[in-house]
């Protein structure tokens, strides 16, 4: 797979999202949960497990002043919180709101409830609904609906 702007790698046994490629010195940036970048050749063998998050289904996060610092799931009356990066993904770190994806293999169910903490404030609850997809299955869906149903008398119609 070839490393673009977006992707989670794992590198230095932690997950990292790139945010920029320089063509010219062929370097990549990656960012940790924390927000600070580092930056790496594009070649180096410490880069593992590329995953394209933004093909993930997501939610939509109402916009706040502070920005998200953890997700939570209640499993079997136990608090769980979500690895960042490994199991979900902000559009930007350092924002409020938006996107939040979240990784298929958390196996997330309708109604199920995820409470996004912030950094100060209230946190929200967001709950899995009938939209919950990715943007590809969003965009299948939209298509789906806009196609016209077939009538008992549209064969005549064709020929």
């Amino acid at each position: 797979m070839k490393l673009n702007v977006g992707l989670v790698i794992d590198y230095k046994a932690t997950p990292h999202k790139v945010v920029a490629f320089d063509s010219e010195t062929r370097t990549l940036s990656l960012q940790k949960w924390g927000g600070s970048v580092e930056k790496v050749n594009e070649g180096n063998p410490g880069l593992k497990n590329p995953v394209l998050v933004s093909q993930w289904p997501f939610l939509n996060a109402p916009k706040r002043n502070y920005r998200a610092v953890k997700l939570t799931r209640c499993v079997q009356r136990r608090i769980v919180e979500l690895i960042p990066f490994k199991e979900w993904s902000p559009t930007d770190v350092f924002c409020s709101g938006g996107p939040i994806f979240l990784n298929p293999a958390l196996k997330l169910k309708l109604g199920e409830v995820l409470v996004l903490h912030y950094k100060n404030g209230p946190p929200t609850c967001l709950r899995i609904n009938r939209n919950f997809a990715s943007v590809f299955q969003r965009k299948a869906r939209q298509k789906a609906k806009t196609e016209k149903p077939k009538g008992l008398f549209d064969f005549l119609k064709d020929e």
